[in-house]
């Protein structure tokens, strides 16, 4: 399962610290061994002896008249081949290393959960594994390996091509997601596309050619809200499996319900022998057959109106959703400030109360208010009575701006956490279109889209890593991305185990989820 449970975290206590602020302290210093400050330009940001700017004029100039430390370089490595063979050591032992941690920590809770089952061997199980540590190990060797031994290559650099030279390496030492497995290579591309999207938004809003746009997180998370709801409801074949499985326990609808809805909406014939029997299971009144149905017949439960159904749909999907966040905020508080629950009990215990209510509700009211966007749909494109049914293309354009009364509840949140959910749910919405344009495409055509996340990777990379060295106000976005941490969850029929590791590595971003597949 990919769904990103660690971007839900909230603030760790009463100082107001958050996890991505203290874990990107983390990678911060993690960072530094792997892109060592010597091989970055002297005026970077990252170096330490250099003030940062607060201004927001253009300090390209500046950077570009001096790009190069070439007696730093030069004492940490006497040739190419060195250089590169040391940082490609380095990247693959330190991600060989991690991921056979992961697997083995997913081998002890696939243990525990089948501990009265009969299964397969634990060691058959790791050694099915077997072959993704060496695979990323390739990854983050070749891409250190590369990117490291270019910027040392092109060290005594002058004009563009030093101004450039971190863009360039980063570029071509992507290619290294090759050694990926096809999966995550998918999720990790599609991850580094949007976050580098963030980036030259900062550094388009840094050089004053766009103008920032009040509550963009919000207006995001409304466009992408609204392709990925309208995906879960009527095109559940675009929607990645794991996230699709996770709509569901979140909605709270029975499969069935969301099929015949969506059969209604779009007039279409029905198949009411499968949601009857879910209706009878549930103790609802059955849906008559010859009957022209509405939403509100399929939904509601009889006699209930639009206001009772949102009411009592908030109420129980808070019920689902805080047993989501319960982990998510309770383990980051043990791990990482234990302290503060022992000095400062009752502030630590109300923070972190408000931070999983908050959450709760946001996500409780995410699934509601969709609902109240396809029941204004319907009533604008419904059928006028004699008159012509409308088109398939009228129900579709309508349907899909429906799901964008979904990213209003994201101004429940907290202003920091915003931008994260918005960004991770343009994420799947950009998943859906990918799989939408994949399924049904053979030959040629399918490989180019599939060789298509590599030079997405590759674009995506030259941007963060010229922004990486070159830029002075977004090094907590490349910090964190450059960076991205390993998160390992681990997710039954409701989240009871979510394991954060510190695994921080260049480029590769890998979420490990044991999904129970029996839903």
């Amino acid at each position: 399962m990919e769904y990103n449970i660690f971007s839900k975290v909230d603030s760790l206590g009463p100082t107001g610290e958050t996890i991505e602020a203290y874990l990107e302290r983390k990678a911060k210093r993690v960072t530094d061994t792997l892109l060592p400050e010597n091989e970055l330009p002297p005026d970077s940001p990252r170096k330490s002896g250099v003030p940062e700017s607060t201004s927001t004029t253009d300090t390209s100039g500046a950077l570009v008249s001096s790009a190069v430390c070439p007696d730093d370089d030069d004492r940490k490595y006497t040739n190419i081949p060195e250089c590169c063979l040391r940082n490609f050591i380095k990247g693959f032992t330190f991600a060989f290393s991690s991921r056979v941690v992961v697997q083995a920590m997913t081998t002890a809770v696939y243990i525990y959960r089948s501990r009265d089952k009969k299964t397969s061997s634990p060691l058959k199980h790791f050694l099915q594994m077997g072959g993704t540590p060496f695979q990323y190990g390739m990854v983050l060797g070749s891409i250190l390996g590369g990117q490291n031994s270019m910027v040392y290559a092109t060290r005594h650099a002058k004009g563009n091509l030093a101004r450039y030279r971190f863009a360039i390496a980063g570029a071509v030492s992507a290619f290294g997601i090759v050694f990926a497995p096809r999966g995550p290579r998918r999720t990790i591309s599609l991850v580094i596309f949007v976050r580098a999207l963030e980036v030259l938004a900062k550094l388009l809003v840094e050089k004053k050619v766009v103008s920032p746009v009040p509550f963009s997180d919000v207006l995001l998370m409304s466009l992408a809200s609204a392709r990925v709801m309208w995906c879960w409801i009527f095109e559940p074949h675009n929607v990645d499996d794991s996230y699709l499985g996770f709509l569901n326990r979140i909605g709270g609808k029975p499969v069935s319900f969301l099929r015949t809805a969506a059969s209604v909406y779009m007039q279409q014939p029905l198949d009411l022998a499968l949601v009857n029997k879910d209706r009878q299971r549930l103790g609802m009144q059955l849906l008559p057959t010859g009957k022209l149905l509405s939403l509100a017949d399929v939904v509601y439960r009889p006699g209930e109106s639009s206001l009772v159904h949102f009411c009592r749909y908030t109420v129980e999907g808070c019920q689902r959703t805080v047993k989501v966040y319960l982990p998510v905020h309770l383990l980051p508080l043990l791990l990482f400030n234990f302290h503060l629950l022992l000095r400062k009990p009752v502030g630590t215990i109300a923070n972190t109360a408000l931070g999983i209510t908050r959450s709760s509700v946001f996500l409780a009211l995410y699934c509601a208010l969709g609902w109240v966007g396809f029941e204004a749909a319907e009533a604008l494109t419904q059928r006028p009575k004699g008159g012509p049914a409308r088109s398939h293309a009228t129900l579709k354009s309508v349907g899909h701006f429906a799901g964008a009364f979904c990213g209003l509840s994201l101004g429940i949140e907290k202003p920091g956490r915003r931008i994260e959910l918005a960004l991770y749910t343009f994420t799947q919405a950009i998943r859906t279109v990918f799989l939408a344009n994949l399924k049904g495409r053979k030959g040629y055509a399918a490989r180019a889209l599939q060789r298509g996340e590599v030079v997405l990777f590759s674009m995506s990379m030259a941007v963060l890593m010229h922004a990486f060295a070159r830029s002075r106000v977004v090094q907590h976005v490349t910090v964190v991305v450059v960076t991205e941490h390993v998160r390992v969850a681990v997710v039954t029929e409701h989240v009871r185990v979510a394991v954060v590791t510190e695994h921080v590595t260049l480029v590769v971003v890998t979420e490990l989820v044991i999904e129970d597949r029996a839903r």
